[in-house]
């Protein structure tokens, strides 16, 4: 494990500690949506989204699926 506090990160390392972030955030955004909090889902899954873009993941279409499914069940109680 990379000691923060007094090394570098590789160029790899970095990458991946975005790409990790960005899983996590989307994870944020999945309990704030649960919780009622619309605008800081959509605001922590555009975080995600550039995070992902950053990382060379941005191209994933899960936004664009997540979207269309939302789209898809919007008269239903439940969406996934």
């Amino acid at each position: 494990m990379v000691d923060l506090h007094s090394k570098s990160l590789t160029l790899a390392q970095h990458r991946e500690v975005l790409a990790l972030s960005d899983w996590l955030a989307l994870l944020v955004g999945c309990v704030e949506y649960d919780m009622g909090n619309r605008h800081g889902a959509e605001s922590t899954r555009r975080a995600a989204l550039s995070l992902a873009t950053e990382t060379g993941h941005g191209d994933r279409g899960i936004v664009a699926a997540a979207q269309a499914g939302a789209k898809r069940a919007a008269n239903h109680g439940v969406a996934v």
